[in-house]
């Protein structure tokens, strides 16, 4: 199982977040040596795990590109090597293009956060120009669901102090939307102080 984070930046500022967005981009050279590693493990393996995080991965798609397509050529010639890829997104910009490109490059399961419906969601993940993200957010998710390709999603809503009240509720309007669709998965998730400049108040 390898976890990649092709970019430490974000384009969200949670207020819970305990990242401070200092690293950039996987250097040419680390790039290098992933390809290099992969074509030395790749021989030995029946499955491949592939986990892609940041940052948010998705500021750096070319090289999520790069590493998958080198992957995904490497396996044609090994016919009994399976490969399970997931990445860890924001959605912000998992419109249906790009949805789509991940499941060509063999990215099939995601996990997405909301932090209940808009007015809450709005108020604690917001892009780094203070606005909110959550209709971008839904309307990909909706979109998603209209594809017939085989995905899962693992919805995950983050629970505090702030925002559970709205959560029975909301939880109700993923069902109505979701629930009907086996690729998607919600799961509740307590905001924990990893150390975020406003830890004491979740």
């Amino acid at each position: 199982h390898l976890v990649l984070m092709p970019t430490g930046a974000c384009n969200f500022r949670c207020t819970y977040c305990y990242e401070d967005f200092q690293l950039g981009r996987m250097h040419p050279e680390v790039v290098s040596g992933v390809l290099r590693y992969l074509d030395r493990r790749m021989p030995e393996l029946d499955l491949l795990a592939l986990s892609w995080f940041g940052g948010e991965p998705l500021l750096a798609l070319d090289l999520v590109e790069r590493i998958q397509e080198h992957v995904l050529d490497r396996i044609r010639n090994i016919p009994r090597l399976r490969l399970d890829a997931d990445m860890t997104t924001n959605a912000w910009h998992l419109d249906r293009p790009c949805f789509h490109r991940l499941l060509g490059l063999g990215v099939r399961r995601f996990q997405i956060s909301l932090d209940g419906p808009r007015q809450q969601h709005d108020q604690t993940r917001q892009l780094a120009n203070r606005r909110g993200t959550f209709d971008r957010i839904w309307e990909n998710l909706l979109a998603m669901r209209e594809s017939s390709e085989d995905f899962s999603v693992r919805l995950r809503l983050h629970v505090h102090e702030e925002n559970r009240r709205a959560m029975p509720a909301f939880i109700a309007e993923c069902a109505r939307a979701f629930a009907l669709d086996s690729r998607f998965q919600v799961f509740l998730r307590h905001v924990s102080p990893l150390g975020g400049p406003r830890d004491d108040q979740f």
